[in-house]
């Protein structure tokens, strides 16, 4: 079969907001945060335009898992691989129990808040010894700790339904009382491969010290309660748990969500907030994204869901298919070193009693001795393995994005020498600043979905070298084309026009270290 006509990426350039979908359906992502979830909606238009009803669809890097219920949903058969037992752990909860009772969930809901309420809430009552104004009905909200503690006060005070804010000034002592356990706590040490380390400077070493006393204690109580527990709901529970641990943790600042940025980072003015609180909030938010996820399903009259399969395990090999036995591939793998999987999954693993052996990671680490050679030969041995158990014919979408130029070109290349062929390209321009602020100034922003196809076709070979300052040009009428700001997607419309030049048999030379920093320069330069 002949190769279909690639299409111009300048027509696909496209406002994710200009997408026409449901939008209470986005509301799925507030099951858990997790890194570099990819809209739903996006993952869904790939699977239908490049598969049909029935066809197994493979994510060898499920992270999140939306791959996996995106495929469930339009009756596709799914396969995912996640290193991370933890991705698979969110993975399985995303698409498990899709025919999800609220009215059961809140029930079993109702007998954790009573437990909470009777053996953990005590614990943040104010009393009377420190301020006339409260009683025993009053509790703490949360309570500043670190360096910056305001002057006037240092605890947010709330009534026993969470509903007041009063500002208090309390004794210290009883901020910082000591607590008992009555449970397991994580007390293991952080790896001393530990790359994005920005804490144990400050004295932290591991998972324990990242936690008042009180708070320490009132999560040991409530991790003990679920993991013995018998409700049918259980793992969502724990889900919700997860959810809690960071924002009960010195890791939530004033103007930090928990791991708004790509490491542990603990702010100066650090707020540790009332466990009770935090999980009842946490767990209304697991309800209203299983709720989501159903009303999608019955919106689209399944009368049943297929079993996904998710597999904890290195995807570089693939083992469990054959040659030419998969319909679908499309996967988000590692960013290179920009997300630390391992490391900044540390601590929901380690409350969950879990080890992810990261000996297989696809990352770069120089403290795990990993570094750009090592991970392109995973990636090397990834791809020619999904080269091999595609159906001739069928199409593989890379979602990808790195502010290193060279590590994309890399990878292109290790595709092209695979044995496929470039299909289409499509960029996502989503809304807001030029730039992802929550990476470094420097960063690409926007979503690059590259499609490939197995074909039988003869691959172009790199017949003809030219230097990327030579493509600067070309960029630049392109983006007039656009007739959009230049620097919003420079880095996209330079990266796209790098794949259809080596992808026509152009080997392109010059981008050794050429960031979009660089990039940026040298427009302003030529």
């Amino acid at each position: 079969m002949e190769t279909e006509k690639l299409t111009n990426f300048i027509d696909d350039i496209v406002f994710i907001d200009s997408i026409k979908r449901n939008k209470k359906y986005d509301r799925v992502s507030k099951l858990h945060k997790y890194w570099s979830r990819k809209p739903w909606y996006l993952i869904e238009k790939s699977i239908l335009d490049y598969s049909k009803e029935g066809d197994l669809v493979l994510d060898p890097f499920i992270g999140s898992g939306t791959v996996a219920l995106e495929s469930l949903l339009n009756n596709r058969k799914a396969v995912g691989y996640d290193l991370n037992p933890f991705a698979c752990f969110l993975s399985n909860e995303l698409v498990n129990n899709i025919d999800f009772d609220v009215n059961t969930y809140n029930e079993e809901l109702l007998c954790i808040e009573q437990f909470m309420r009777k053996n953990i809430l005590p614990l943040y009552a104010v009393g009377k010894s420190n301020n006339l104004l409260f009683n025993e009905n009053y509790y703490i909200l949360y309570w500043y700790s670190g360096k910056k503690i305001p002057d006037d006060y240092n605890c947010i005070v709330t009534d026993e339904n969470f509903k007041e804010r009063i500002k208090s000034k309390i004794d210290t002592k009883t901020l910082t009382k000591k607590f008992e356990l009555n449970g397991n706590v994580p007390t293991n040490k952080f790896p001393k491969e530990f790359y994005k380390d920005r804490f144990s400077y400050k004295g932290y070493s591991k998972v324990s010290d990242f936690y008042s006393s009180r708070n320490l204690s009132a999560l040991s109580s409530l991790n003990k309660h679920l993991k013995e527990s018998n409700y049918k709901y259980k793992d969502l529970f724990l889900i919700a748990f997860t959810n809690t641990v960071l924002h009960a943790s010195v890791l939530k600042g004033t103007n930090v969500r928990p791991l708004g940025v790509n490491n542990y980072w603990i702010p100066d003015d650090n707020i540790q907030e009332n466990v009770v609180w935090r999980y009842l909030d946490r767990a209304k938010n697991v309800a209203i994204a299983k709720n989501t996820i159903k009303d999608r399903w019955l919106e689209k009259n399944k009368p049943q869901i297929l079993e996904p399969e998710i597999l904890n395990k290195s995807s570089l090999k693939l083992d469990e298919f054959k040659d030419n036995t998969v319909d679908y591939i499309i996967t988000d793998p590692p960013y290179g070193d920009v997300i630390q999987y391992s490391e900044l999954s540390f601590i929901w693993n380690s409350w969950l009693d879990v080890v992810y052996d990261n000996k297989n990671e696809v990352i770069i680490n120089p403290k795990q001795d990993k570094d750009s050679s090592d991970f392109l030969e995973s990636i090397k041995v990834f791809i020619e393995n999904s080269y091999r158990v595609l159906k001739n014919e069928s199409k593989f979408t890379l979602c990808f994005q790195n502010k290193n130029i060279d590590i994309w070109y890399s990878i292109l290349e290790l595709i092209k020498k695979a044995g496929f062929s470039l299909f289409d390209t499509k960029v996502y321009e989503t809304v807001g600043s030029t730039y992802n602020q929550n990476w470094a100034k420097f960063s690409p922003k926007n979503d690059l979905y590259v499609t490939f196809i197995k074909s039988n076709n003869i691959v172009n070979q790199n017949d003809f070298p030219i230097d990327y300052l030579s493509l600067i040009s070309e960029v630049k009428t392109n983006l007039k084309e656009l007739k959009k700001d230049s620097t919003a997607i420079i880095f996209d419309v330079f990266v796209c026009t790098v794949i259809e030049k080596l992808f026509n048999g152009y080997h392109i030379t010059g981008l050794k270290g050429l960031t979009l920093k660089k990039l940026v320069k040298k427009f302003e330069e030529v």
